[in-house]
């Protein structure tokens, strides 16, 4: 862990202070350590006995490796700042992030093997591999924000992330994200066929 002496400051990337966040890095997998934004807008990591504060550079490289795509991690950070009833309010306005569909994809029927039966919406869902990383696509009705939302979240947030982080992401999503406690069970259902679905079609891939 990182010295009391050292828990406030500011690690750069080279010289010793580079070895001790490479210490940190090894021992925060190990120990499950818990992420955080500090109220200065720097990055934390933090247990009950020490922190360490990471600059913007330093930060991908933390969440590589704690297994977070940079999207989604930054994405879960930001629900986790707010309140139950405000996590709600969040997935409704980010509805609107969900990108349109390919022209391919547009305008035509869509195949039945494209709908996730588990959720109660007609969510329909394509799971692309384009050099090694994957591109998601998917249809929801304007008329269910949340459904929306909920989607977007993981299109979005994995978009363009190798295939081989992003299964491991996928496992318990809904409780990393913290949305667990707000969604009802047919939602968390339906959010877990998404995470299947997108399992499912690149487990063959990896």
């Amino acid at each position: 862990m990182i010295p009391a002496s050292q828990q406030r400051t500011d690690l750069s990337t080279s010289g010793e202070h580079k070895s001790t966040l490479d210490e940190h890095l090894e021992a925060s997998l190990a120990a499950e350590i818990p992420e955080a934004y500090n109220p200065h807008g720097s990055r934390v990591t933090a247990n009950p006995t020490c922190f360490v504060i990471f600059t913007d550079a330093q930060w991908p490289h933390f969440c590589q490796n704690n297994g977070f795509p940079m999207q989604i991690y930054d994405l879960i950070a930001e629900l986790d700042e707010l309140q139950p009833d405000e996590k709600l309010h969040w997935l409704v306005e980010f509805a609107n992030e969900l990108p349109d569909l390919s022209p391919g994809r547009q305008g035509a029927p869509f195949p039945e093997n494209c709908r996730v039966q588990e959720c109660q919406t007609a969510v329909h869902l394509w799971v692309d591999v384009v050099a090694g990383k994957v591109h998601l696509e998917a249809d929801v009705p304007q008329k269910s924000p949340t459904v929306r939302g909920l989607v977007a979240l993981i299109v979005c947030g994995l978009e363009g992330t190798p295939v081989a982080e992003v299964l491991p992401v996928l496992d318990d999503l809904i409780a990393k994200s913290g949305l667990a406690p707000v969604l009802g069970m047919t939602r968390q259902q339906g959010f877990r066929g998404v995470i299947a679905r997108i399992k499912q079609q690149l487990l063959p891939v990896k």
